[in-house]
């Protein structure tokens, strides 16, 4: 669910029409939708779509986004992963990776979604590969919240993407 392609302009309009439409397809179909809400839109991040939303301004933004997702489809998406891989490069193209920094958007993000509908699912981490470094330092920057324990640390469940790659010898 990329976010540069729901509310393009910072304004609070969404195009809602193609996320419907593919709802309703695969709902058609009896499958289950697992949401990635990622790619900022120039607004936020006029240096590149994978750089996520820093600053207050961005993260309410993005807090925002997550509560009129959910408002609007709940449970019908089975899961909300929390943006692409933040412990890579290639998704802080602009700055370095940054645990806290992801920590904070994760935060606000999950707060946003729980605040429209408590029985969604959001995932956290979306991690490449099995990032045992950069997961506890986001764990050690999520618990540095004071809501971090009412609020299960802010995710209710672990991504991991396991690539399997060849390693050449």
């Amino acid at each position: 669910m990329p976010w540069d392609h729901l509310e393009y302009a910072g304004d609070d309009r969404y195009e809602f029409a193609w996320l419907d439409n593919f709802l309703a397809a695969a709902e058609a179909r009896n499958l289950k939708v697992r949401g990635q809400v990622t790619a900022a839109p120039p607004w936020v991040s006029p240096c590149s779509v994978w750089e996520p939303p820093v600053g207050s301004a961005d993260l309410n933004a993005y807090q925002d986004l997550m509560f009129d997702l959910v408002s609007r489809y709940g449970t019908r998406i089975s899961s909300y992963e929390i943006w692409n891989e933040p412990n890579l490069a290639d998704f802080w193209q602009c700055r370095s990776v940054n645990p806290t920094e992801y920590a904070a958007m994760l935060r606000l993000a999950y707060l946003g979604a729980k605040a429209a509908n408590p029985n969604v699912t959001i995932v956290g981490g979306a991690l490449s590969q099995n990032d045992i470094g950069y997961l506890e330092k986001m764990y050690t920057a999520l618990r540095a919240y004071p809501d971090a324990a009412a609020n299960d640390d802010f995710f209710d469940a672990l991504g991991v993407h396991p690539y399997s790659m060849r390693q050449n010898d």
